[in-house]
């Protein structure tokens, strides 16, 4: 499960039963635009 799906599932369904959450080596998408990130 990606870290959108765990994000999804926590908006939709609560926390009330989590615990904890881990993310094992998650990533954000790169919002700038750049020579080796045309976007």
């Amino acid at each position: 499960m990606g870290c959108g799906g765990i994000v999804r599932y926590l908006t939709r369904h609560g926390s009330d039963l989590i615990n904890r959450i881990v993310f094992l080596a998650g990533s954000l998408p790169f919002p700038l635009k750049m020579e080796d990130n045309p976007g």
